[in-house]
Formats: C-alpha cells, structure tokens, sequence
C-alpha cells in the first residue's frame, strides 16, 4: 500500500491476543474456568513491516483482538478520509511439533 492511501485509513494502533488452552484442541472445549492470558502490544503508525514476538506455545488457535486505532488523515491533495480500518497482512512464523 502506497503511503498516501495508507494515511487516509485508520491503522490498527493496540492489539490483543490469546493462543488456544493448550489442554484442549478447540476453543469450542474450554472449560468453564478457563481464563486465557492475554498479550497486548502497540503497533506504529507507520508504513513499515512490523514484528510481534510471541512467546513459544504449542497451540492450534490464537484470536486477535483490536482494541484501538489511529485515525485516518486528509492527504495533502485533500483525498477524504476512509471510513475503514484496514490490515495489510499477517504472517505467523513457526514450526510443527514433532508427533
């Protein structure tokens, strides 16, 4: 994405994200007290490829929540600005467990 169109949306600001119980293989068998633990982590408003390390987790589920955002901007051409909020692409980086 171009940086004129990257400005004019609003951009994903913090985040929260939770890997599945790892004593259950779906989210849909949890227990009742079941508490997951979340990570929270703040992204930069820029155009820039951005890291989250985790920590390692053997999981088959990991929710992503958005808990703010930056808003978007008018253009120096004055391009409105978009309602939306977008993300580009997210990428996991891992390895399978031996079996």
């Amino acid at each position: 994405m171009d940086d004129k169109e990257f400005l004019k949306n609003s951009k994903v600001r913090e985040i929260k994200y939770h890997n599945s119980d790892p004593e259950h293989h779906s989210p849909l068998e949890y227990s009742e007290n079941y508490e997951p633990y979340y990570y929270t982590f703040e992204l930069e408003n820029n155009n820039q490829v951005q890291w989250i390390e985790m920590e390692d987790v053997v999981t088959d589920v990991i929710t992503i929540y958005v808990l703010s955002v930056y808003p978007g901007e008018i253009s120096s051409d004055g391009d409105p600005v978009v309602s939306g909020c977008g993300i580009q692409k997210i990428e996991f980086f891992g390895h399978p467990i031996n079996q």
